[in-house]
Order: C-alpha cells, then structure tokens, then sequence
C-alpha cells in the first residue's frame, strides 16, 4: 500500500502544481496535505486519507517529507514541448550541427544539465554516458554511465579524459542549449533532445535527418512513448522510477 500511495501522490500532486502554477501566491496560504487533498480526485482522496489515518505520527511525518520533495520537481506538458519546437526549431538545429561537431562517429554521448539541487545536496551537475564503438564487441561498448556529476568537480576533469570532450565543450554546449529552452542532448541511433523532466518523467525530441516515411511514422506513433508530430520530428516521453510510462497528457 505504501507504493499505492506514493503512486498517487506523484500523479495527483504534479497535477495539482500544473493547474495551480499561476497562483502561487494563494497556494502558499495553504499546507502542503490541504493543497493535495484539495486537488486530488474524490476518489483518489478517500483512498490516501484512508491509509494516510492509519499512520503513526512518524509515518506521517515521512510521508509530508515526501510531498516536500515532490514539491520542489519539475512540471512540463506535451503543450510545452509542442510549443517549444515550434518556437525553436532553429535553435534545436543549430544545437544538434554543433554536438555532432564535438563527437566523433564512434562515440555516443548522453548529456543532461541538472541545475543545483538543495535536496540532494548537489551543485549544478550533469549526468553523463558514454559508449563507443568496440573491435570485441558486437555494436558500443559502456565506457561510463555516472548520475549527477558536479560541474566543478575533480570526478568530472576525470571522465573527460575518457572522452573526446574538454569543459569548454561542456561550457559551450550549455549555451546552445540554453537558446534551445532544453536540457540535454543525446546523439544515439537517433538523436534526442531532451525539453525538459516533469516529475520523474522527462519530454524530449527525436530528430531524423530525413521525414519520416509512412512505415516510420507509424513505427513512432505507438500511443505511448513516441507521438510522431511532422516531417522529421517525433516528440518523446520517458518515464521514471514511478509516474506514468507513457505520455501522460496524449
């Protein structure tokens, strides 16, 4: 049951930060619990009151500790990244000629901008995979795959040396990425732009370097990850730990 609740909360409380973004000031009167209960589905409410009543005071303690996180994770919408690609486009080309710059044909980079997080304790940070291609092994072999890596960090100085990339790359193409209002960039078998993360679960771009056929775009129209939007273009939704799966706003 506790998974039930955490499920719940995670959908029902980013549902209620999406619908009360422009009132802020108003929410802040309220506690984090009223403003849950208050936004959450009559039914969804009596479920979580029901097991939340049954808590000592030490698990109820853990479970607003819980909501506090919730509180300070991101919220995006399929809206947003629609509007963001129509915006630009340019800005995400341009993004993409420059990272295929810096990586050579046989490396394949992940890279994520984190912006420093006061829960965690990290300043600003990346997540950072990189694979290349092996004469032992069939298709890339992992070099590293590393979660939060501070920016100004000896762990970071040392993986670049791993990789074709210096900190000045790294300096740079968060400049491109800024004017692409996005947040990390992937050039695998297709290449990905992410937009950005709302809750666990993260939008993102796929860009082709041809439109689509009529095979294609019904292989990344599937209901649930991918949702092709036009010509080379196929918008993305990753989910995480918990959360929804698939696009949770179709």
């Amino acid at each position: 049951m506790k998974y039930v609740l955490i499920f719940l909360l995670v959908f029902c409380f980013q549902a209620s930060r999406a619908q009360s973004h422009a009132v802020k000031g108003k929410a802040q009167k309220d506690t984090l619990l009223e403003k849950v209960l208050k936004d959450m589905p009559d039914e969804s409410r009596k479920a979580f009151l029901k097991e939340y009543n049954k808590m000592s005071v030490a698990k109820r303690k853990e479970m607003l500790e819980a909501l506090s996180f919730f509180n300070v994770m991101p919220v995006s919408s399929k809206k947003q990244l629609i509007q963001n690609v129509d915006t630009n486009y340019a800005a995400i080309l341009v993004l993409k000629t420059f990272f295929n710059s810096l990586v050579p044909d046989e490396y394949s980079i992940y890279i994520e901008f984190k912006e420093a997080d006061t829960f965690a304790g990290f300043d600003e940070s990346i997540d950072f995979w990189v694979s290349r291609k092996s004469k032992d092994v069939e298709g890339k072999e992992m070099v590293f795959q590393q979660w939060d890596v501070e920016l100004k960090s000896p762990k970071l100085d040392s993986l670049l040396q791993l990789t074709p990339l210096k900190n000045s790359d790294l300096q740079e193409l968060k400049k491109y990425l800024d004017k692409a209002h996005c947040i990390s960039v992937s050039n695998g078998v297709v290449f990905e732009v992410g937009f950005g993360r709302s809750g666990m679960g993260k939008y993102t771009y796929l860009l082709f370097d041809k439109p689509l056929t009529d095979v294609e775009q019904k292989d990344y129209n599937d209901g649930c990850r991918y949702i092709f939007y036009k010509n080379n273009i196929v918008l993305g939704y990753h989910g995480g730990a918990i959360g929804p799966q698939c696009f949770p706003d179709k």
